[in-house]
């Protein structure tokens, strides 16, 4: 009965050339956990900021609405000054060309909250019917005062957000990707010097009662690849760059 035992001394010693790639699998996994979790915030970013847009838009068209009602209410007062006789016609001319700019800027105001209550509708539903955009919407929230807080410091903000950004996260794993290579690569630069050691046992295990005779242990160290390692060294020098 022959046995025959290996171990690599240099080239493939250690856990890493086994478990390289399954610490690269891990760690890609988390990248793409990483990934949709960017995608999720990314979209509910945008989605607040839609509804957010939808709010100011209505805010401004009102604030607008109400300076156009004032503007047409002094034309009208100062029509009838002029009818009086204690206002210039010019001065008629002036008012009406002001209510005109203001309504143009009612019609401005009116498309922005148009487009605001369509990108919204589009983030929200998959209906392809014409009819869905036809549907006037109203933002039930406005915004709200902020609470008195403590306010960090910028150093502290800083390193709270590095520290909840998945962004950096997803770049640490990615140099612990790098790394491994690196260290795997720096590994596979070594010559192949390999250690076996075979033994041969004499005797039936089955009819004998006492321990197999253990005859001609052999110990062999083998040295090989130099060439190759060669070219594995500039390999190495590369991934380092």
């Amino acid at each position: 009965m022959q046995y025959t035992v290996g171990q690599h001394l240099l080239r493939d010693r250690g856990r890493l050339p086994n478990t390289r790639q399954i610490i690269i699998g891990q760690n890609n996994e988390k990248i793409s956990e990483i990934a949709f979790e960017i995608q999720l915030t990314n979209l509910l970013v945008q989605a607040q900021k839609s509804y957010w847009d939808l709010v100011f838009a209505g805010q401004d068209l009102g604030v607008k609405q109400r300076s156009l009602d004032l503007a047409q209410r002094t034309l009208e007062e100062n029509k009838m000054k002029v009818e009086i006789g204690t206002l210039a016609p010019i001065d008629v001319i002036q008012t009406q060309a002001d209510v005109a700019s203001r309504t143009e800027q009612v019609v401005l105001s009116t498309f922005s909250v148009t487009s605001a209550e369509d990108q919204i509708k589009k983030m929200t539903s998959a209906d392809k019917d014409p009819a869905m955009f036809l549907v006037k919407l109203r933002a039930q929230e406005s915004p709200k005062r902020p609470d008195a807080v403590q306010v960090p410091t910028l150093e502290a903000s800083i390193k709270i957000a590095l520290e909840n950004r998945p962004e950096i996260r997803q770049a640490l794993l990615d140099m612990q990707n790098k790394d491994v290579d690196v260290q795997y690569t720096r590994n596979q630069r070594l010559p192949a010097f390999d250690e076996q050691q075979r033994d041969w046992r004499r005797g039936d295990h089955r009819n004998s009662r006492g321990p197999l005779e253990c005859i001609r242990p052999t110990l062999q160290l083998q040295l090989h690849g130099l060439l190759a390692w060669v070219f594995l060294r500039s390999a190495f020098e590369q991934q380092s760059l």
